[in-house]
This record gives structure tokens, C-alpha cells and sequence, in this order.
């Protein structure tokens, strides 16, 4: 089950103009290539499986000869799947605490099918998610047990990932939402002025490396819009102390306090406050 802070997809499909396409920007098909995806295969799935069938022929266009799979392509071109479509979809990356596997890719499709009896519509969702295991790409069940094999042999696209900005000693013992969000900002900044541009799956992953080196746990969502590198990256800090178990309190941190990125553009980021407020990078 998605985590309930993760925004859940509004698929407002009138709301999206005509010249959203426009706005995937020549940047963004540079990098992941055109859209190859037909929105009229998505329309009469009703199941998982038929879900995963879709998602299985689709994800073979993003394999090179060499068995490389660009996953975060994929991703971001189905969320576009659902635009001006009588359904909806969304995609996100976890990595961290319940994902068995890492990344561990997620893809729903909300439909609206018509209840017993009436004419009535309620909404019904799909999902598939995918994992590298052992050298191949693999349909995982909620638990993260592999259920189907996609490719026998397949590995991520590769990156080039900078050095990480992220010291653990800083994360160490952290004890508030303001202070990761604070260190955080420090990280994205201190990317911004030496490379320009921050690749948001290389910092999830330097994110990650400090797991083992911190006495709590560490774990980041990413979920995944268009054009790249639009998105909501949240990255979360588990560090339970006594107090925290003595003392429970109903919608407080109890232990995990976490930092959520709206990004808009490469210059475009903002560190999502408490209420929601955006606090936007750019504005000193």
C-alpha cells in the first residue's frame, strides 16, 4: 500500500491542455526518447495481470542490445499514459524500509467501472511492480517475492553519479522534520552550484549508502512526473529513541521525521514544508 504521505494522483484529465506534449520539452525526449506508448491499450485492462501483460510488451522498448533497461524512462512516460484518457496512472520508486528489492518500481492504473445494479461508478485500481533480482527483471508481489521473470537477464540503465554531499555524521541524530529538511537543502544546494543540474535517482541512492552507517534507517520515495526531473521526492530518517517508544503520540513523528522535494525544473525546487507550504530553493 502506497504510504499515505505519497500525493495521490488527482488524474484530472480534462484539466490537461492540449499542448501538454509541448511541454514534455525536447530535453526531456532527448534523454528518454520519444513517446512509444499507446494510451488504447491501457483502456479495457481490469486486472493485475493483465496490468503486468501491458507493462511486460511495453518495457522491451526501453531495453538496449545490451540488456540495459531504462527504467525511470519507462516510468515517467506511463504517468503521461493517463492524459486525456478515461483512466488514470502514476508511478513512483522506492527504496528502503519495505521494498525487499531496490529500486523496487511501482505503476497503478486507476479505472472507473460501473457498480452492480445502478449506474453508478466507483474507481478500481491496478498495480505491478517490478525489481532487478539476480541478474533479471522481475514482477514482485507485495511482499517482494518474484512472480513472474520479464527479462532473464537485465540491469538498470547506468549512471554517472557525482560524489555524494551527504556526510552521516550529520544525519546521525537527526530529531526533526525542520533539521533534515535544512540538511537536505544544504545537499541539493551544494549539487546546484557544482554541476548545475541534480540527477534525483543518483541522490536517492547516495541518500541510501548512508543505511549502514547511521544507527537508525533511511529510505526514499520518488514519484516520478514529466518532464523529467519533475517530481515529489521525499527522503525519511528512522532514528527511534526510548522516548519514542515510552511515548506514542498519534500523528507525531514518533521517531521518523522526513523531508519532501517538489521539484518543477532542473532550477525549479522547493522543500515542502509543514501545512504543505512550499519553500522554493531559488528565492534567497
Amino acid at each position: 500500500m502506497r504510504a499515505s504521505w505519497l500525493p495521490q494522483p488527482t488524474f484530472a484529465f480534462p484539466a490537461i491542455v492540449a499542448c501538454f506534449y509541448c511541454a514534455a520539452s525536447i530535453a526531456f525526449a532527448q534523454r528518454c526518447g520519444e513517446f512509444d506508448l499507446d494510451p488504447t491499450a491501457y483502456a479495457d485492462i481490469r486486472s493485475d495481470r493483465e496490468l503486468r501483460q501491458r507493462i511486460g510488451a511495453d518495457v522491451s522498448k526501453y531495453r538496449d542490445s545490451g540488456g540495459a533497461v531504462s527504467m525511470e524512462c519507462f516510468a515517467r512516460h506511463y504517468t503521461m499514459l493517463g492524459d486525456r484518457q478515461p483512466y488514470g496512472t502514476n508511478s513512483w520508486i522506492r527504496l528502503g524500509e519495505s521494498a525487499l528489492h531496490e529500486p523496487l518500481y511501482n505503476f497503478d492504473l486507476l479505472v472507473w467501472e460501473k457498480q452492480n445494479g445502478n449506474d453508478m461508478k466507483t474507481s478500481v485500481a491496478y498495480g505491478a511492480r517490478l525489481a532487478f533480482a539476480d541478474g533479471a527483471l522481475v514482477f514482485v508481489d507485495d511482499e517482494g517475492a518474484p512472480i513472474q521473470t520479464l527479462f532473464e537477464e537485465a540491469a538498470a540503465e547506468p549512471r554517472i553519479c557525482p560524489a555524494s554531499p551527504f556526510d552521516p555524521r550529520d544525519f546521525a541524530n537527526v530529531r526533526g522534520k525542520r533539521e533534515i529538511g535544512q540538511l537536505l537543502e544544504q545537499s541539493i544546494r551544494a549539487l546546484m552550484e557544482t554541476k548545475g543540474e541534480i540527477d534525483w535517482l543518483c541522490l536517492a541512492e547516495d541518500f541510501m549508502d548512508m543505511d549502514d552507517r547511521i544507527s537508525g534507517s533511511v529510505s526514499v520515495d520518488l514519484i516520478l512526473e514529466e518532464p523529467r526531473p519533475k517530481g515529489v521526492y521525499r527522503f525519511t530518517v528512522r532514528n527511534v529513541k526510548l522516548v519514542d517508544r515510552l511515548i506514542v503520540a498519534p500523528g507525531g513523528s514518533n521517531g521518523e521525521f522526513a523531508a519532501i522535494v517538489r521539484v518543477e525544473a532542473p532550477d525549479r525546487i522547493a522543500i515542502v514544508e509543514r501545512g504543505g507550504n512550499y519553500r522554493w530553493l531559488d528565492a534567497r
